[in-house]
């Protein structure tokens, strides 16, 4: 059995360790209040290793400073190390309905169309090649409106995207079924799916 020299490291740790003390000098500025030091060491922590918790935390101060794309942008992150990360998928789901928000009107539509959050997600999710958060959301939305055509097309194609063609397949019958337009993307993409037997 070979031994380890314990005076060495492997890089990934060394920069996991910087990472994480990073990620507490944050925490640490956030807790008085320092929210511009907070941004910098939890960016400084993402350069030495890819952390959910560091995008959470950046999604959460730059929501407090209003700037929703970066907000999502780091939920987004987030949720792609861990996708069942609570916290930024509750603050995603709010950052891309914020404009929204202000309107008049915006908070019944928002009752009206519940699905339409589980849309966007997952829209955002395809956006940034999480394919598997993406079907789960569509499929949230599928549940609570069964009926709407377009979340069927929008999981075909993401069934698509992770070749699985014979469920695509199913959702684009099911987007006809229920009087989906036959457009040219949506021709484009049944002869995509002929062409690989399907």
């Amino acid at each position: 059995m070979i031994e380890k020299d314990p005076n060495s490291f492997e890089p990934e740790s060394v920069a996991t360790q910087r990472a994480n003390r990073y990620l507490e000098s944050g925490t640490s500025a956030e807790q008085i209040g320092d929210d511009k030091e907070a941004i910098n060491c939890y960016l400084e922590a993402l350069k030495f290793a890819e952390n959910a918790e560091a995008h959470y935390r950046l999604a959460c101060l730059y929501r407090k400073q209003h700037r929703p794309k970066e907000a999502g942008d780091h939920c987004c992150a987030a949720m792609a190390i861990n996708p069942n990360h609570a916290g930024a998928f509750s603050l995603f789901s709010s950052v891309i309905d914020e404009k929204e928000l202000e309107a008049p009107g915006a908070e019944e539509a928002k009752r009206k169309d519940p699905s339409g959050t589980w849309i966007k997600i997952g829209l955002m999710f395809d956006k940034n090649n999480n394919l598997k958060a993406a079907e789960e959301s569509y499929r949230k939305a599928i549940k609570i409106d069964p009926g709407l055509a377009k979340t069927h097309f929008l999981l075909a194609k993401a069934f698509c995207k992770l070749e699985d063609y014979a469920k695509a397949r199913l959702c684009l019958s099911e987007y006809q079924r229920l009087g989906g337009e036959e457009d040219p993307e949506t021709l484009e993409f049944d002869k995509k799916l002929e062409e690989q037997g399907y």
